[in-house]
């Protein structure tokens, strides 16, 4: 079970092939997560085996996070996915979750509108990047995501989350 949803505002040079410099980026996670190296280097502590209640928790957290976003900003545009061999075409929500459990998929990337949206590494951490100009509030999509889950801004040392040639 999802105990909080933690959130960061990120410096775009953490990763520079990702974000711009007049971006506004923001890490969202939530809590526990599965022991990860990663996040035990950047300074996060709260470790924990998932379970299902726990992928259906994130699933929750991340279909709202979409609904959000699509409301808000309009229809996304995939940028970046993976291939499936599925006979069935995953949706949209299964190719943005897929990176956040295996690390052998690519970065799931997609815009909505000038907000993207990025997953990956096998990291259930959700990066969202928009220009400085744009107001968006995180609060008003942290309370519309974490519904009865509490939140909370955790400071985190970014450079450990990122691969180390962007850094």
């Amino acid at each position: 079970m999802i105990r909080k949803i933690h959130w960061d505002n990120v410096a775009p040079s953490v990763a520079p092939d990702w974000f711009s410099p007049g971006d506004h980026v923001v890490a969202i996670w939530p809590s526990p997560v599965d022991h990860d190296a990663c996040f035990r280097y950047a300074g996060f502590e709260d470790f924990d085996d998932s379970d299902d209640r726990w992928d259906a928790d994130f699933e929750a957290v991340c279909e709202r996070l979409l609904g959000v976003l699509e409301n808000t900003l309009g229809t996304p545009i995939i940028r970046s996915e993976n291939d499936f061999a599925e006979p069935r075409a995953p949706t949209f929500l299964q190719r943005m979750l897929a990176p956040t459990e295996n690390d052998n998929f690519h970065d799931f990337v997609a815009d909505f509108g000038l907000c993207r949206l990025r997953t990956g590494m096998g990291h259930p951490l959700i990066w969202l990047s928009w220009p400085k100009t744009i107001e968006f509030s995180v609060a008003d999509i942290l309370n519309a995501i974490a519904k009865s889950i509490p939140t909370t801004e955790r400071h985190l040392d970014w450079t450990h989350m990122v691969p180390s040639h962007l850094t």
